[in-house]
Formats: structure tokens, sequence, C-alpha cells
């Protein structure tokens, strides 16, 4: 099933086109308007242009996309995340990215998106694996860091040392711990990030012991 694209006229939804298998790169073009650029992507059937990478050298990419064995998804069967087969590994650190997405013609914008966070416990007031989001409008050569409505947990001071080597999550705040339920995000841009090449990234990191189910994230979404 093909990427979904919903329009947003005058505030309020209108029909949704179905884009079959012509995908969705974001780079085609530039938008004839900010609605043409506002799209939702509910991850069913495909993976609709998101890709993912390791963000660490000696550290595996986590994240992969389906059905997990242990969580049922947001919307629909089908997500992204990073303990699809069962509890996420050690010494894990990637990124799930968007397509490069055109919104050069937008005054402001909401990305939203639906994910469910459970990482290893914190210890002694330590959050030791972590997950959070970035944003760039530079295509990825760059990433700025954001607000977002659920905040972060805290601090992250893994045992990333004892991995092959240290991974640049060490010391940056995120989410960790256990959820029980899916929680939905919301993060206004920053005008600055408004380009022809915005992208967001979803960042995950595991240190050298312990893990949990994953992280999970679906249903993500750009509005105005």
């Amino acid at each position: 099933m093909g990427l979904v694209m919903t329009l947003v006229l005058g505030g309020c939804a209108g029909g949704a086109i179905d884009l079959g298998d012509s995908g969705l790169t974001g780079d085609s073009g530039p938008s004839a308007s900010c609605a043409d650029a506002l799209v939702s992507f509910d991850f069913e059937g495909d993976e609709q242009g998101f890709t993912s990478e390791e963000t660490d050298d000696g550290f595996d990419d986590p994240w992969d996309h389906g059905s997990p064995d242990d969580v049922e998804c947001h919307g629909g069967d089908d997500c992204w995340g990073t303990g699809m087969g069962g509890e996420y590994g050690d010494c894990e650190a990637g990124a799930l990215l968007s397509p490069v997405i055109d919104l050069s013609a937008c005054d402001g914008v909401t990305l939203s998106f639906w994910h469910l966070v459970r990482l290893e416990e914190m210890s002694s007031d330590t959050w030791f694996d972590g997950a959070r989001v970035e944003v760039s409008g530079d295509g990825g050569a760059t990433w700025d860091d954001v607000d977002p409505s659920e905040d972060y947990d805290g601090e992250i001071e893994g045992n990333f040392s004892e991995c092959e080597d240290s991974s640049d999550f060490d010391g940056e705040d995120g989410w960790s711990g256990w959820s029980d339920d899916w929680d939905e995000v919301e993060i206004e841009l920053d005008s600055e990030v408004l380009t022809s090449e915005f992208r967001v990234r979803f960042w995950f990191a595991s240190d050298r012991s312990a893990a949990e189910d994953g992280w999970f994230v679906d249903d993500v979404t750009l509005r105005d």
C-alpha cells in the first residue's frame, strides 16, 4: 500500500490522495503551497520513505519496520521500532530518518507522532538507554534540538564506554524508562527548519547491559 497524503485546506482536512507506488521523497521540486507539504505517514505496508542508519562506529543500528512481536503498533499492524523481534540489543545506536520534505512554503508547522517507550529503567538517579528527536533544515547535514510536548526524562548516562566506543548520545537528554501506553508528542517547528530540505530523525541508543522491549514510533504527521 502506498503512502497516503492528507491535504489540509483552510484548517480542515480535505480528501486523501493515494500516491500508489510513486513514493514520496520530498525533494522532487518546490511545493505549490504549504498544504501540499502537510503529510502523514502511517507506515502500513511499507517504510514510506523512512530509512535508518547507525550513528556511532562500533554500535549496531536497531531500527526495523513491520509488526513487533511483543507490542501492538498504535494504528494498524505496522510501525517502526528498535525491538521488532523481541528486546533490543546492547551497544546499539541508530537513527530513524524521514525523507526530505519541502516546507519552504509554510509559516508554521507542527510535527506530531505517537511513540511507546520501553527502555531500561533508571537506577541510582541515572538513565541508561535513551530516545530523542531532532530536526534538520539542511537535509540532515546538521541536527537541531526540539522542545517536545512530552518532556524528556533526563540526561542519558549509560555504560557506553564499555561498548567498542562511546556513543554521541551519552550526555544528551532523552526519554527513558517504561510506559504502559502509546503517547502522542507534538513539536512546534522553528522557522529556521521550514526549508525545502526538512527532515526529522528519531535517535536511539543503548549501553552495555540490560534491555527492554524497545522504542516504537507510529503515525508521524506534519500539520498546520
